[in-house]
């Protein structure tokens, strides 16, 4: 019997997020298999969470769906939390900033 490991779960998590956009997307596995670059075989075990997913299958398949990495990664985009405003000439001088190392 095997272990889980933190890893597997995330695994699983990205695998079963890639599937459903696939469903809802109406492509088949083997329109996805070739939209990747792997063979059927291979892109189901990936969206079964058989096989390990590599950052530039993630990539594709975020590609496919119009979807940030992320949203497939984490399962939600990045939000922009706060920001700041420096208006022309208001700003830290980079000499400042840095120790004089201008």
């Amino acid at each position: 019997m095997s272990k889980t490991t933190g890893l597997d779960f995330k695994i699983k998590e990205m695998s079963a997020r890639i599937k459903e956009l696939r469903e809802i997307e109406n492509l088949t596995i083997e329109q996805m298999a070739e939209q990747t670059g792997v063979s059927a075989e291979e892109y189901a075990a990936c969206e079964k969470g058989e096989s390990d997913l590599n950052f530039a299958f993630i990539y594709r398949c975020a590609q496919i769906f119009r979807v940030n990495v992320t949203d497939i990664i984490e399962g939600q985009s990045p939000t922009l939390r706060s920001y700041t405003v420096t208006r022309r000439g208001n700003g830290q001088r980079i000499e400042k900033a840095h120790g004089d190392l201008l």
